[in-house]
């Protein structure tokens, strides 16, 4: 797919610093695995760890998402503003 270069590199970031604000950085090790739970919160991002899942925001860069997206906005614009 084609991408607008200029915003692949801040979209990466974005992603890493997301993964690691929310805890999704690298696999459970077996002293975390032993900690109890103490949130539904946590035991999302627990699960998600076991399955190896990372947030990336780098799809949003492709143009014909960003042309879905200017056109879902001017709808909404359109129908509501």
């Amino acid at each position: 797919m084609a991408q607008v270069e200029f915003l692949v590199r801040p979209l990466v970031g974005a992603s890493e610093w997301l993964n690691a604000t929310v805890g999704l950085i690298g696999p459970l090790t077996e002293e975390e695995e032993r900690e109890p739970v103490e949130t539904v919160g946590q035991q999302w991002v627990r699960a998600l760890r076991r399955k190896g899942f990372r947030i990336s925001l780098r799809p949003l860069a492709e143009k014909q998402v960003l042309a879905w997206l200017l056109g879902l906005g001017l709808v909404y614009r359109y129908l509501f503003g």
